[in-house]
């Protein structure tokens, strides 16, 4: 009988921080940046359509999901206003209030020494005007989610406020 010796684990972590309007060019963070402040919001839990979504693009295997590459073209971060708790049979964000954004240019990255990848979605000006407390990554709205999170303290974007949303998906 073979003993596993390694396991793959993925472990996931969202940061929320706030830009100053100037920082905004053409719709993207100017090079060099400073932000005004960055949250670390919480851990996320993946998602039975996240397990099934990895399973199938490194399988070809028919999971019962669409399988979309979570590249720059395809991936979403979303934020929402739901207080559900995570849950691996949901599917994406619960809350009444949702907004889900495309990448950033240049995301996702790859990390090689930390063996993670980066996600970011800006929502700037007056998007997602209301109390944030979960988020999710996922490709198309989010319909068939990788991971969501609730986050460990909700927090308000207020109107004018530049947000970037940093996901993270670290294989550890």
């Amino acid at each position: 009988m073979c003993r596993v010796l390694e396991r793959l684990h993925s472990r996931n972590h969202v940061f929320v921080t706030e830009f100053r309007p100037e920082d905004l060019v053409a719709g993207h963070l100017r090079p060099g940046a400073v932000p005004v402040w960055r949250r670390h919001v919480g851990c996320n839990l993946l998602l039975a359509t996240g397990s099934a979504l990895i399973a199938g693009l490194i399988s070809d295997v028919d999971t019962g999901v669409t399988l979309t590459k979570l590249n720059e073209a395809n991936a979403e971060i979303g934020v929402g206003d739901g207080t559900t708790a995570p849950a691996r049979a949901q599917t994406g964000l619960v809350g009444g209030s949702a907004l889900y954004k495309g990448m950033d240019t240049g995301y996702p990255t790859w990390d090689a020494v930390n063996e993670q990848l980066q996600y970011r979605s800006l929502f700037i000006d007056t998007e997602a005007e209301w109390v944030w407390s979960e988020a999710v990554l996922g490709a198309g709205d989010a319909a068939e989610g990788l991971g969501r999170l609730l986050f460990d303290v909700a927090i308000e974007k207020l109107p004018g406020r530049i947000w970037a949303v940093d996901y993270y998906v670290q294989f550890v």
